[in-house]
Parts: structure tokens; sequence; C-alpha cells
């Protein structure tokens, strides 16, 4: 019962993503890591055949709920920015998301990478200053909101220089992302639950997340974060 309505939640998730056009040509990569069964949040939802994810530490997972953070846990995931961007983002056309179930500030990186030379997709989600710092392909992270509540879905978007943070859907900062992109997107696995420099892991978070999601800058940000509150609902880890 349990695998067949999840089929269900699913295919009605990815129907509303196709509604509003962002399925097919703005979302390249999804990761449900609250699915109800471990091995089901190893595959990446929009690109099935790439390579499962790897898991390296000490794994926290709740089935229906997501990946607690420690001091050691990791999720390297099979989608490459660079080499599996199926040409929906780009240098400049780029957005990142996390959804979290933990309110708190710190340094924690809810999920990214870099990589040697190039690239720039680090989630911290809420510094220990208050405020969100990301990376939109930059050369430094872009600061984004301040003052906000971290148990949410978070969409960050790029488009040439104009940036937008999302929260629950409402847009909560508009930065110019004032750094040049750097020429390629970074050429290395998306880490989950810490940010991968390209040479090393740091900065692991202690939220709870549930959802990993890469896409184009000119995604529906407000129609997609509609369609994963209906998802996060029927699934059963809505904040």
């Amino acid at each position: 019962a349990t695998g067949h309505q999840y089929v269900t939640d699913v295919n009605t998730y990815i129907l509303a993503e196709k509604t509003a056009s962002n399925w097919t040509t703005k979302i390249a990569s999804v990761y449900d890591l609250a699915a109800p069964y471990f091995i089901w949040t190893w595959t990446n939802m929009r690109q099935p055949t790439l390579p499962k994810n790897t898991f390296s530490g000490t794994i926290v997972y709740t089935a229906n709920s997501g990946y607690q953070g420690n001091s050691s846990g990791v999720i390297i995931t099979g989608f490459n920015p660079h080499l599996n961007n199926l040409g929906i983002l780009t240098a400049t056309n780029l957005s990142h998301s996390v959804y979290s179930k933990t309110n708190s500030a710190g340094n924690l990186a809810d999920a990214g990478q870099a990589a040697s030379g190039g690239g720039n997709m680090v989630f911290f989600t809420k510094w220990s200053d208050g405020t969100a710092y990301i990376g939109m392909n930059s050369v430094g992270e872009v600061a984004f909101a301040s003052g906000f509540n971290t148990a949410a879905y978070f969409v960050c978007t790029r488009q040439l220089t104009v940036g937008k943070m999302y929260r629950n859907g409402t847009v909560i900062s508009s930065p110019t992302v004032s750094s040049a992109p750097y020429a390629n997107l970074p050429n290395a696995p998306d880490h989950i639950l810490a940010y991968w420099s390209g040479a090393s892991l740091g900065f692991r978070t202690t939220r709870k997340i549930s959802m990993r999601i890469i896409g184009s800058g000119d995604i529906d940000a407000v129609a997609h974060s509609a369609a994963i509150a209906a998802y996060a609902t029927a699934r059963g880890f809505s904040n």
C-alpha cells in the first residue's frame, strides 16, 4: 500500500510540474530524500538512469521525513551539474533548492559543490550571521535574505545578474549577482548534507533535509514551490 501510494504521489507531483512547463525544460535533478524506503532515496527522480547516490559517514535517515545532518554523514549524488545538466541550466541561468525541516543558523552547508578551476553551487541556507549565502556559479557566494525561519522550501535562481530567493514560493530577496560567472558549471557530483570544495568536505549541516532540486534560472518558481508543497503534504513531511 505504501509503495502504491508513493507512486501515485510522485506521478501527481510530476504532472503538476509538467502543467507549469517546468518538468521537461526547467528541471534537471530531483532527489526525494523523504521517500518511504531508504533505497528509493538513491535515485534521481528526473534522471533515473544516473548513477545511484552513495553515502559516507554516519547516515541518519527517517522514512517519510528525510536525512538528519550530523558531524560525519554526507550524500554523494549521481548528478554532476556540468555533465548531466540536459542543457537546462547554464553558467548564468540556473536554480537550486533545498527542503529543510529544521530552523537553525550556523556555518552549515545543506548541499552543494564546487570544482577546482570553476563552478560554485553551495547552499549555505542560513549562516551564523543569519544570512543565506548561495553559490550561483559565482566567485564567492551571493548574500541573499536574512532573519528568516529555515524550516521551509527554498529556491534560489540566477538569470544573468539577477538573483532571487524564494521561501515557500514567496520572493524574500532579489540581489544582484555582481561577480562574473565561471565559464562552466561545477564539474563534480552534487553533495547533500555538506559542501564539497573540490578537494575536501566541510560545513556539514545539522539540519534535516527532505529534498534537493536543481534546474534553470527561468523556472516558474512559484508554481514549482506550490507543486513541492502539495507533494510534501501528500507525503507527510510538510513543515
